[in-house]
């Protein structure tokens, strides 16, 4: 579940690792998770934060990835 109180920091290392795999694979691998039955009731919160959790590594550090790397849409 979702603790809002537990607020883990994302280092610039893992930021790097989570843009160089992609956004399609992580945002996609995020709601193939998320579809998993026990899992249903943190969608609605899980998928935006995902979304936030791209965009936040995108500012620090997309100009050291070694790809091309944009913001996601976040509704």
């Amino acid at each position: 579940m979702l603790d809002e109180t537990k607020k883990k920091i994302l280092t610039n290392e893992c930021c790097l690792h989570l843009l160089n795999i992609g956004k399609i694979y992580h945002l996609g691998l995020a709601q193939i998770i998320l579809s998993i039955y026990e899992y249903r009731y943190i969608a609605t919160m899980a998928i935006p934060k995902n979304k936030h959790t791209w965009n936040d590594c995108v500012r620090r550090v997309g100009s050291q990835a070694g790809t091309e790397v944009s913001l996601e849409e976040v509704n």
